[in-house]
């Protein structure tokens, strides 16, 4: 018997309803609100001291990007585009400083998820008569 597809990893959302990178993308571009968006995520384990390509969507004018305290460089933004950046991974933070005609020194700080978090589920036995 055929099943009917339940799933889709196409869209903006993803299967819990938190925006992709796409999302974050097309609002920078098409809303009025100062957006700051870097990726990747900065969990990368058993990469450490490989080369990471860090790339920021954004409405700024300018986005400076520092990793775990070295700054690398400030950059203009290109209208509909996005800035990339070339760093060594090391377990830490990626502050992000942004900076907009309508508003200066705003922030984004990603850093390295220091706990883990798990879920167990049980399944309980139901007693039926």
């Amino acid at each position: 018997m055929p099943s009917c597809c339940r799933h889709c990893s196409f869209g903006i959302l993803d299967y819990c309803g938190f925006p992709k990178d796409e999302a974050w993308y097309l609002k920078a571009w098409w809303t009025d609100e100062p957006v700051l968006h870097l990726l990747p995520h900065w969990n990368l384990k058993g990469h450490e001291g490989e080369k990471v390509d860090i790339w920021a969507y954004s409405n700024c004018d300018e986005v400076e990007l520092t990793v775990n305290g070295k700054r690398l460089g400030r950059k203009k933004m290109p209208h509909a585009g996005h800035l990339a950046w070339e760093a060594v991974y090391k377990p830490g933070r990626l502050p992000s400083g942004r900076r907009t005609r309508m508003r200066a020194g705003s922030r984004c700080v990603p850093s390295t998820a220091l706990h883990r978090f798990s879920c167990k589920a049980r399944q309980k036995k139901a007693l039926l008569n």
